[in-house]
């Protein structure tokens, strides 16, 4: 039996079918580019937030060539590399599980950054830089090494103001959040002419930046330093970790970056990930509800890929995920 569209397409004639196929293919071109319904489900099943934001050349690639792209990766140090709240809120000796966790993970996640084509590494933090070395040589010592030797296209930057630590505790806690903020931005700024450089000299095609931290000046720093930069093509990657988590949620989100970062980076378009569900508004309970037993949230991090690779590597980390005895699975 004859399709009825091949029918209409017939006696419509050759210009019909031209614009026909025309038509068939851009609606491949927008699924490809969209992601895929799984990974949808799984930021709406955990409450994570994940939005796209295109910001080069229309064509459609399945994957960004590294080879051709200058990948400047910007890591916040703590509470993204290294559990300090949790370090202070408990001690070293409650937490030096977690702490042996977050080493293992924290040195993968760095070791993948620093081994992906044409890519250099920043570890930029708020902190007085004499703290990340000491805090990394008392608990993280794979990291320390990596520290103490670092690899040519790493750099360890601070952004610490030393004159906040001569001011009152009361001036402090009111200038630090505009002060931290406004350090990190003049640091990135200051480093731009250097990565503009780079791309000239290794003559790429395009550059991404991708920042990971716990505050929104650790991610604004990203893209204020890819405003400042320019290529035919340009990508802002942005991972909000969650603030002061726990040891065991820290090594979550390290466990699922360190797995999905080069996902991430072959990714071929703009992208933000937030690492963990934002508060929900109090619900009113009614009398007879007050007193049953209130169910802690989900801390899962979840991670949403993108391209060609989604299902694939979702699964992947799902494997990892049990594999490494965590309590929860990411939905499929």
């Amino acid at each position: 039996m004859t399709d009825p569209g091949d029918q209409r397409s017939e006696a419509a004639g050759p210009p019909a079918r031209a614009a026909m196929a025309e038509g068939q293919q851009r609606q491949r071109q927008q699924q490809l580019r969209a992601p895929s319904s799984t990974v949808a489900a799984h930021s709406a099943n955990a409450g994570a937030e994940s939005t796209t934001n295109a910001s080069q050349p229309a064509a459609c690639v399945s994957e960004l060539n590294l080879g051709d792209c200058l990948s400047i990766f910007i890591f916040d140090w703590d509470d993204t590399l290294f559990p300090t709240s949790e370090l202070v809120a408990v001690g070293p000796e409650k937490l030096a599980p977690a702490l042996a966790q977050v080493d293992l993970l924290a040195e993968k996640l760095l070791r993948t950054a620093l081994s992906l084509p044409r890519s250099h590494v920043m570890l930029l933090s708020s902190a007085n830089i004499a703290w990340i070395y000491h805090s990394a040589r008392e608990f993280l010592p794979r990291v320390n090494e990596l520290l103490m030797d670092p690899a040519d296209n790493m750099c360890i930057v601070s952004a610490h103001n030393a004159e906040l630590e001569h001011q009152s505790d009361n001036h402090r806690s009111l200038a630090d959040a505009r002060d931290v903020a406004g350090q990190k931005l003049e640091v990135v700024r200051a480093q731009a002419a250097h990565f503009q450089v780079m791309i000239e000299e290794l003559g790429a095609g395009a550059f991404q930046v991708v920042s990971l931290g716990d505050s929104p000046h650790d991610l604004e720093a990203a893209r204020v330093l890819a405003g400042m930069l320019h290529a035919e093509a340009s990508y802002v990657k942005t991972v909000a970790m969650k603030p002061r988590p726990c040891g065991g949620e820290l090594v979550g989100e390290l466990r699922l970056l360190s797995g999905a970062l080069t996902t991430l980076s072959r990714c071929p378009r703009s992208y933000h990930q937030n690492m963990h569900r934002k508060p929900q508004p109090p619900v009113q309970a009614s009398p007879a509800a007050a007193s049953e037993p209130v169910r802690a949230p989900c801390k899962t991090a979840v991670w949403a890929p993108c391209g060609p690779e989604e299902g694939r590597s979702a699964a992947a980390m799902r494997r990892a995920h049990h594999a490494a005895g965590g309590r929860r699975s990411i939905a499929a």
